[in-house]
Formats: structure tokens, C-alpha cells, sequence
């Protein structure tokens, strides 16, 4: 066997026997020729062959590509091509190199030191160990060595090698590589660089320049070689994305023929890829999708861009399917369209969850009704496509649904709202939408109906809901309240009809139950005042515009005066002073309540505390300060008054906070726990306007309360009916037993206050003893301790 570190060009006759230098180079640039000339023709071939049908790439496609450079290497190189296979199993390596027509195979350690120390320079030893390691870590080489040969001399040898993975991508099973022999170019080069030398040292400057074209061959094999293993890793790329794909990709011919399917394509037509090769839609689906589908193809080849189709085809079990179908132009290098591929997705499955969502984002689920969210739309595309017809809203309310919510439960709750749902649908026109809008609230659009006919059908609609319907074996009718509005010169987009209607809704439950309301210009302005007053009333406090004025709570027996409720007023820069009638509600709705309640507190405890360093109090004198629910359901409530009255050193005990019945009764929970916190602290709790709610004497046990006030009502009524005289002194001995006191509002004669007396009621306020003043005028009654009521103050709307 030849020494394969023998001079290589000798391997090469055909190269050899050449006259000189430059005849080899000609030689040299003919083979090159013939190897583009053949390159091209193999890269022809592949653009104009059909591609097979999708399946597993086949294991030998590195080993035919690397086969073919192999060739080229042999063919058109001064030197050699070379293989290493690497054994894991036995840590050797099998080198195979050939040359000319030879075939070695050695099989060592080829990271044995004796064997590079016996081939190579001593300088290059450890740079070529090195080298090799890396190459078999994946890291492509391309380096220079001196090798010895049988005569003890050195040749330069160039050496290009790539790593090849194995399948798993873990490790380099194999690399393949050309050698070439540079060893004349770099004795030129030598002898070069010492002509120059010598010619500089005569001081003369010339350019002697050298032929490199074997080493520029070299560098474009090298790159043929990185180019046909980044095509072969590509295409294994590609077979898998077409074998685990989620999608149905294809290619078709201009006329329609599959040339290309994927597993899962062909799978769904019960075929193998290689049986979809040649069909076309005609073969798979009836004629009438078929025919959609090629026009689909058609639209892509005449636009020349990717478009996207929804396409409903029939599977193998008759069902409908829905498809979503991207198609795009595959293009020559002349950029002409010579196929078209697709990716198709099923989303049949998505579909039909979209619309099970939908139906659940957009109805509301109890009664099958459309919900707020799909009104809301529906009100916003008709405010973009307008209609000159008589829109109009009826806003329904039931009154008295908390009432049987609580009393038979939520089941029976649930039971009417659903049949209030079917009594609507069954009133509505045809042309209606009925929704629910939130709670017991829902509504009723009329896309073309006079207001005269929307308000008999609101009474037609309450004459409906009243009859009785039987909910837990008990008749129960529900009572609503109504607010209409419709388009008119004031509401004059569906978003205005919605809001004027609820604010029609709201004016109807302040009237009382059962009531029927028409948005109007009066509301119209009554809304614009809400409006004005709840944006100024965030900067009023800061401005200190509001005022604490003080109604007096006296003794009916001694006339003393016990303490004051603190009454808030607003002095308005335009408006005057407004009563707490014009804000309150509106701070409330807002959110603002919370603020002004703490404002109230502040001020109430600091006068208080002024007036108890001024020695004007009696041990038993409160001063009494309304607190709205939002207030009492504040996590932090009890700190924030404790942290007040520490502050201005007022003992709990002058300090009462009134709560109303129904707010109470509301959160009735989460209110006794609250109000058993305040008591712990020593602070007192009245419940206001007493017997105008629903409250029982269970409600009145549970609740931790110190003082019951009589509501007004029954107090101005007790001189003209017999019945409120009993109900006045059924509450004076309740509270009796219970532990409490009981306060009287509205007494405005002195009849009033000798009767209220003579039945036990201890204490009264109202405006025969005087109206509410500001903290001045309550600071000379305080220093008179006792009112003289011989004749009725001057009095005003507390």
C-alpha cells in the first residue's frame, strides 16, 4: 500500500505529466468548468422535478450527498478526500481516505500523540490535537499543518473537514473532509518574499503577484460542501415540519394536481401521500366544492399573493367541517407561478367553541335572554347605521324582589326573574329586543313605536307582571317600576336612549313603587343639575364650602338640652345654601359619600370637643352625626373614628352615629358586626326614621342599637289618627324593654311635645324647640342649658 503521506501531486498523472505551473493551472480551471457545468445541470434537474410525496426523509441522503463531493474532491483536486467515523462504543475512530482510485482504511486512536509527533512538525502538534477535538465537538475546519513524508521532509497540506451529527443531534458520528498539497505555492511564496527582500535592499520596488487558484478552488469546494449539508439539514427540516405539522399542506400543479401531500392530507381522504400524487379536488370532493376550491386556486394564480379562504367541506362521515385554507403562489426564478401550496387548518372544533362563548358572553344565562354586554353592542352598531324611525327604551325595575328574594330564597328569586323573562318576550312586538340588564333589572327596545303605544304597553306590561304566579307553594305578584324614553330633539343616539331611560327608571323608584316615568326636559335638567353638582362637589370640600349646622335634642320633661344632630349644608358661590336633600343622594350614587362622611365626623368632633373644653356639656349630651352604609361597611371605620376622637380628646361616650332602617336592614350581617365593634369602643348607635321599613323584633334584637328615632310621619300624624298614637306607643314600650331610648323627630307644636310626653317619650327634636343653626347660635343655647318653648321658634326644612 502507498504511503498516503507520500507527495500527493503524484498520485494526480494527469495533473503531473503537465509541462509546468501554469499548463496545470489551465487544467486545473477546465475541470472546474466541468464541475460547474455539471453543478448547474444537477441544480436544473432538481427545480423541474416534482417533488416526491411527503414521507420520511431516507437515512442515506448525507451519505449519496457527501458520495457525489467526494467525486468532485477526487476528480478536480491536487490532493485527497477523507472520512472519519467515529465508534462510541469502542472510543475509536476509523480514518478512510482516497486517492486517486485507492481506498485506505486505518483504523487507530487518533488522539494518540505518538501518531501526530511521528506525521507532523513538532510546532503543529498540539494545534492539530486541538483542531481535531473541536471538529469532533461540531465545530467546522479549515487549516494549514506541515506533514512529514518518506523523505523527511515537510509538505504544506491545507485541510478542510465537516462534522456530521447523528440523528439525535448528540454527537458527530462522522466527518468528512479534502486535503490539498500547497507545499509548491508556499516554497513560491518564500522565495518571493527573499526576491523582494533583495530587490528593496537594491532600492527597487516591485509587485510580484502569485496564482492562487488552487487555493481558490479549495475555498469554493469548501463551500459547495458547507452548502449541500446545509441543504441536506434543511430538507430533514422540512420532512419533519410536513410529518408533525397540525395542518393539511399540499402543492398543486397549475391544473390542479396534487404533486404534494402530507400525512395528515391524506390520511383525511383515507389515502397515503403517494396515492395523492396526480389526483385533483375532483377526485376527493362532491363537484360543487370542488369547483369552490379550484376557484380559490384561480383567485391565487390571477392576484399573485397569499389569500386566506374559509372553506366548509364534508369529512368521510358526512359532517360538515369548517376550514380555514391559506394559499400562496410558488414562484420560479424568473418569478413565474408554476404551483400553488397551501396550509389548511380545522377549526371546526374552534368554531364552535367561539359561538358556545359567545352565546355565554352575550346571554345571560337564567333566563336565555340577551345580556348587558350584547345590548351594548347592539345599541353601538345601530348608533353607527342611524334610522329615522321612533326608537324607543323601556327600563323595567321590580320593586319588590329583594323583599320576596330574602322571604322564599333564591330559588323562588331565580324562579320569578325567569318567568318575568317569558312574560316580557310574550308582551314585546315581534320586532322588540328584551334583554336582561343587571339584577332584576331588564329592558326593552322598540326599534319603531310611537311613545303613546310605549306607554300602554308599559301599563300593559305591569297589568302582566301583577298577576299572581306561585314561587315555594306560595301566589306571589311582582310589582315594577318603568322608565321610557325616546328619541327625540334631547335624546338623540341609542347611548342617549339608554341612559335617559335608566334615568327615567331611578326618577319612577324615588316616586314610590309601581311607577311609570317619561324622560322629559324636566329630567333632562334635573339630570344636567346632578351632573354640575356631583362634578363640584369633590372641590367643594377642599374649598371648605361646606357647613355643619346643629338641630338641638331636648328633654321633654326638663327642657334640657342633651345634645344636637349635626345637619350638613352646602353654601353654594351661585346656588345659596343648599340642604343636604340637593347633594346627599347624589354624593351618594357618586361614591363621594364616604368623603363627606368623614368630613362630617371631623368637623362634628372638633366643635364638640371645643364645646367640652368650654364647660358647656351635660355628662349625658351626644352629638349625633348621620353615617350612610357605604361608611359603616369601611374596613377601616372604627379606626378612622377612634383616631378622630383621640385627636381632639373627646370621649366616645358624646358621640352617637345614626344609621337609617333600611340601610340596616340591607346589610344586616355585615352591619352587626360593625355596630357591636362601635359599642366596644363606648360610642353610641341610633336607628333612624324608625317604623318606615320593614324592620321586626327579632331585626331590632340582633341589631346592637342604643336609640330608636320615631319617624316624623307618625309623629305629625298622631293628633288626627288613632293609629299612629298606638304605633307611637307600641315603639316607646318596645324600646323600653329592649334597653332603649327613643327620640322623636318633627315635632313642630306644642301639642306634639305635651302628648309625646304624657305616652313616655322622653326626648323629641323638631322645629317648635328650633330649627338647625350654625355652631354660633348652638353655642348660646348650650349656654342657656334649658329652651324656653313657651312660643315656636323661627323654622326651616332640617
Amino acid at each position: 500500500m502507498r504511503d498516503p503521506m507520500h507527495n500527493i501531486s503524484a498520485e494526480l498523472p494527469a495533473a503531473a505529466s503537465l509541462a509546468n505551473s501554469q499548463d496545470q493551472v489551465t487544467y486545473l480551471r477546465q475541470r472546474v468548468a466541468d464541475l460547474e457545468d455539471r453543478l448547474q445541470h444537477e441544480t436544473w434537474t432538481a427545480e423541474h422535478t416534482p417533488p416526491a410525496p411527503a414521507s420520511p426523509m431516507p437515512r442515506n441522503t448525507s451519505a449519496s450527498t457527501t458520495t457525489s463531493a467526494y467525486e468532485s474532491l477526487i476528480e478536480h483536486l491536487t490532493g485527497f478526500a477523507f472520512t472519519i467515523r467515529v465508534d462510541p462504543k469502542y472510543q475509536t475512530f476509523q480514518l478512510e481516505y482516497l486517492t486517486g482510485t485507492l481506498t485506505t482504511q486505518i483504523c487507530a486512536d487518533l488522539f494518540s500523540p505518538e501518531l501526530w509527533q511521528h506525521a507532523l512538525h513538532p510546532s503543529d502538534v498540539a494545534r492539530a490535537m486541538a483542531d481535531l477535538r473541536q471538529l469532533l465537538d461540531g465545530i467546522t475546519l479549515d487549516s494549514e499543518y506541515q506533514v512529514r513524508d518518506t523523505h523527511a521532509d515537510y509538505l504544506h497540506l491545507r485541510v478542510v473537514a465537516i462534522p456530521e451529527w447523528d440523528a439525535t443531534r448528540q454527537r458527530v458520528q462522522r466527518v468528512v473532509g479534502a486535503v490539498q498539497d500547497v507545499t509548491h505555492a508556499r516554497r513560491l511564496e518564500a522565495s518571493l518574499r527573499h526576491a523582494q527582500r533583495v530587490l528593496e535592499r537594491r532600492g527597487q520596488q516591485r509587485t510580484v503577484s502569485v496564482d492562487q487558484h488552487n487555493t481558490e478552488l479549495l475555498d469554493d469546494v469548501a463551500r459547495r460542501i458547507h452548502a449541500e449539508h446545509a441543504l441536506h439539514q434543511s430538507q430533514q427540516w422540512l420532512q419533519s415540519v410536513l410529518q408533525y405539522a397540525p395542518a393539511l399542506i399540499f402543492i398543486k400543479d397549475l391544473e390542479g394536481r396534487y404533486i404534494l401531500a402530507n400525512d395528515r392530507l391524506a390520511e383525511s381522504h383515507g389515502l397515503s401521500p403517494q396515492q395523492m400524487v396526480g389526483r385533483t379536488d375532483f377526485d376527493l370532493f362532491p363537484t360543487e366544492i370542488a369547483e369552490s376550491l379550484r376557484e380559490d386556486d384561480h383567485n391565487v394564480v390571477r392576484q399573485g399573493v397569499p389569500l386566506q379562504f374559509d372553506e366548509y367541506v364534508t369529512d368521510q362521515l358526512g359532517n360538515e367541517r369548517i376550514k380555514v385554507a391559506i394559499k400562496f403562489p410558488l414562484r420560479n426564478d424568473q418569478m413565474q407561478i408554476y404551483a400553488i401550496g397551501g396550509i389548511v387548518t380545522d377549526v371546526t372544533d374552534r368554531r364552535q367553541a367561539e359561538a358556545q362563548l359567545s352565546q355565554m358572553i352575550g346571554y345571560d344565562e337564567l333566563t336565555g335572554l340577551p345580556n348587558r354586554t350584547f345590548l351594548v353592542g347592539y345599541l353601538s352598531a345601530l348608533e353607527s347605521n342611524p334610522k329615522d324611525s321612533a326608537q324607543v327604551i323601556l327600563f323595567i325595575d321590580v320593586d319588590n324582589f329583594k323583599l320576596i328574594n330574602d322571604s322564599l330564597g333564591h330559588s323562588a328569586g331565580d324562579q320569578l326573574l325567569i318567568g318575568l323573562a317569558r312574560c316580557l318576550e310574550q308582551a314585546a312586538p315581534p320586532d322588540a329586543l328584551t334583554a336582561r340588564f343587571s339584577g332584576d333589572e331588564f329592558l326593552m327596545f322598540l326599534p319603531d313605536m310611537p311613545v303613546a303605544d310605549a306607554l300602554s304597553l308599559a301599563r300593559a306590561v305591569q297589568q302582566q307582571l301583577a298577576k299572581p304566579i306561585m314561587l315555594a307553594d306560595q301566589p306571589v305578584s311582582a310589582e315594577v317600576s318603568i322608565g321610557i324614553a325616546t328619541l327625540d330633539s334631547i335624546t338623540r343616539t341609542p347611548a342617549d336612549l339608554l341612559r335617559n331611560a335608566n334615568l327615567a327608571l331611578h326618577q319612577a323608584k324615588q316616586r314610590g313603587r309601581g311607577q311609570i316615568v317619561l324622560y322629559d326636559e324636566y329630567l333632562h335638567r334635573q339630570a344636567l343639575e346632578r351632573w354640575q353638582v356631583a362634578t363640584e362637589l369633590p372641590q367643594a370640600i377642599l374649598l371648605n364650602e361646606l357647613e355643619l349646622y346643629y338641630q338641638p335634642v331636648i328633654d321633654l320633661h326638663s327642657g334640657l338640652v342633651v345634645g344636637f344632630e349635626a345637619l350638613l349644608r352646602w353654601l353654594h358661590p351661585r346656588r345659596g345654601l343648599l340642604s343636604p336633600r340637593r347633594f346627599i343622594p347624589i354624593a351618594e350614587e357618586s361614591g363621594l359619600i364616604i368623603e363627606v362622611d368623614q368630613w362630617v365626623l371631623q368637623h362634628a368632633i372638633q366643635q364638640t370637643a371645643a364645646w367640652l373644653q368650654a364647660r358647656l356639656l351635660h355628662p349625658t349630651f351626644r352629638v349625633r352625626v348621620n353615617i350612610s352604609g357605604r361608611s359603616l361597611l369601611r374596613p377601616d371605620l372604627i379606626d378612622v373614628v377612634v383616631n378622630m376622637l383621640t385627636v381632639y380628646e373627646l370621649p366616645p361616650s358624646y358621640l352617637e352615629l345614626e344609621i337609617t332602617e333600611t340601610v340596616a336592614i340591607d346589610y344586616t350581617d355585615n352591619v352587626v358586626a360593625q355596630l357591636a365593634a362601635l359599642r366596644a369602643q363606648g360610642i353610641a348607635v341610633a336607628l333612624d326614621d324608625f317604623g318606615t321599613g320593614y324592620s321586626s323584633l327579632s331585626f331590632l334584637q340582633r341589631v346592637p342599637v342604643d336609640t330608636l328615632k320615631i319617624d316624623s310621619s307618625f309623629v305629625r300624624a298622631i293628633m288626627q289618627m288613632r293609629e299612629s298614637t298606638a304605633i307611637v306607643e307600641s315603639i316607646i314600650t318596645l324600646a323600653a324593654t329592649l334597653g332603649m331610648e327613643v327620640i322623636a323627630e318633627g315635632i313642630e307644636t306644642h301639642d306634639h311635645a305635651l302628648l309625646l310626653r304624657g305616652i313616655g317619650c322622653a326626648f323629641g327634636q323638631g322645629f317648635w324647640f328650633s330649627r338647625a343653626v350654625p355652631h354660633t347660635e348652638a353655642t348660646t343655647m348650650l349656654g342657656l342649658r334649658v329652651l324656653h318653648t313657651a312660643t315656636p321658634l323661627p323654622c326651616c326644612n332640617a
